[in-house]
């Protein structure tokens, strides 16, 4: 059961049960932790250049851009974790 249940008839399924990449689940909180950083320091300056840019971004495609990458990303973490209830 879950919230990944759905995904049990797709090609994914054999890695849902997989290793979490080798890593232990106190690793794997420390590279959560860790990537926020790095993704808040990342986001100004990739929109500085993607607004200085010519002709700069139509904002419609950055907002749909920014909600693509979080969607995968939420999609991403829930293959990871899959038992966050």
């Amino acid at each position: 059961s879950g919230v990944l249940s759905v995904f049990s008839d797709t090609p994914i399924a054999p890695y849902l049960d997989a290793p979490r990449f080798g890593l232990s689940e106190k690793n794997m909180g420390f590279l959560a932790l860790f990537s926020v950083p790095v993704v808040w320091g990342t986001y100004v300056p990739v929109v500085r250049v993607l607004y200085e840019s010519d002709p700069p971004v139509p904002g419609v495609l950055f907002s749909a851009a920014y909600f693509a990458v979080a969607s995968l990303s939420t999609l991403a973490l829930l293959i990871v974790f899959p038992n966050l209830d």
